[in-house]
């Protein structure tokens, strides 16, 4: 994790941080991660804290591309994340964990909902680049909650540019 002390000597960012309280009492904290040398996103990142936040493992690499919603316990004893995946156009998506966050298998993939857009990321060379793209998306920041009967409740913006968007919801039963 990089402080505003050592900023300047940081590679990777670990940011817009989503941490997710389970129905065992761990917190499951997802990271939409960036690597600053190389100017490109990578994979969500997690730790988690088996202690109410006062120690956290180190951080592993989830394979799931973008930016995380909250993870959220379901009644099976699963994990649901939800994501917003930027790699072509914006798709909002989920994906289950059956080893408490460990990993995240291709085939649990739902996708929820896909922009009709082209993608909405390019190219960067600077953190200043990934600032002016990210101004520029017009759908996103994905949060979760769990019903009573156990669905997910995800809500997110959507639109056709930066200055047009809603608020948009899915219920999802995984």
């Amino acid at each position: 994790m990089c402080s505003s002390a050592t900023i300047r000597s940081c590679v990777f960012f670990y940011w817009d941080q989503r941490p997710g309280v389970l129905a065992n009492g761990r917190i499951l904290d997802a990271f939409w991660t960036f690597d600053r040398k190389t100017a490109v996103y990578l994979n969500i990142h997690a730790r988690e804290s088996r202690d109410n936040g006062r120690t956290w493992s180190e951080m592993w690499d989830a394979g799931i591309p973008g930016q995380p919603a909250p993870p959220v316990s379901l009644p099976d004893g699963r994990i649901a994340l939800v994501y917003m995946d930027r790699t072509k156009a914006p798709a909002l998506k989920l994906r289950l964990s059956s080893d408490g966050g460990r990993s995240w298998p291709k085939e649990t993939e739902m996708v929820l909902y896909e922009a009709k857009l082209p993608t909405q990321t390019w190219d960067k060379k600077s953190m200043q680049d990934a600032w002016s793209e990210m101004g520029k998306f017009s759908v996103g920041l994905p949060a979760t909650a769990t019903t009573r009967n156990g669905d997910v409740l995800i809500v997110y913006y959507a639109g056709t540019h930066t200055n047009q968007t809603g608020i948009e919801w899915v219920r999802v039963c995984p």
